[in-house]
């Protein structure tokens, strides 16, 4: 077993549900800093050449963290002949808690027709966000109805959504009738349901 398996195993043994390696290419590695949380949408995938610890592994895509902020987190986290995955994932849990603990919030758009709301978390080295379709409120007797909807790959990341939607709205945080509708494919089956939160 070769310094890049043996340090796969210790990853998978650190970080549960983090770190992955790539079916079709078994030296990409991808990686979701909080699988489980509001950050699910974050992932990078890393190619660790064969030379590896000699040279450092480079960045194949990321998700919802900028070029740079990656490259300067490798750059940083890599020393000729060492092993760097754990100090790579480390720093970018590191920098999602900063963000997690100063957001800020946009306010909602304006009514009228169908909007785009751009909601983020920002701070200055990490774009985080959540992208929604707002529909223009429905009044009946008092009451106020607005539909949004998101575009996800899976049950964990609209749950994530959903939760930071609320966090981050106070109006649907405070809101007596929520209701949850999804439709999305999982594994090759469709999945589709409505969740009615009181």
């Amino acid at each position: 077993m070769d310094s890049f398996d043996e340090e796969l195993l210790a990853m998978e043994a650190i970080f549960p549900d983090c770190v992955f390696r790539d079916p079709q290419e078994s030296r990409q590695l991808l990686i979701y800093p909080y699988p489980d949380t509001i950050a699910k949408h974050i992932s990078l995938r890393l190619h660790f050449p064969i030379e590896y610890p000699d040279i450092p592994p480079y960045k194949s895509d990321c998700n919802g963290v900028s070029d740079s902020l990656v490259q300067e987190i490798i750059e940083t986290s890599w020393t000729p002949g060492e092993l760097c995955t754990f100090a790579i994932i480390d720093k970018l849990r590191g920098l999602l808690e900063d963000a997690r603990e100063e957001p800020n919030r946009n306010a909602q758009p304006s009514t009228g027709s169908l909007k785009f709301l751009d909601n983020q978390v920002r701070n200055d080295r990490l774009d985080v966000r959540f992208e929604f379709f707002i529909s223009p409120p429905i009044i009946d007797r008092k009451s106020t109805f607005v539909g949004r909807a998101i575009g996800v790959s899976s049950r964990a990341e609209a749950h994530s959504a959903l939760q930071w939607l609320k966090n981050s709205d106070k109006k649907v945080a405070r809101a007596t009738h929520n209701i949850v509708a999804w439709r999305l494919v999982e594994n090759g089956v469709l999945m589709q349901g409505i969740r009615k939160n009181p």
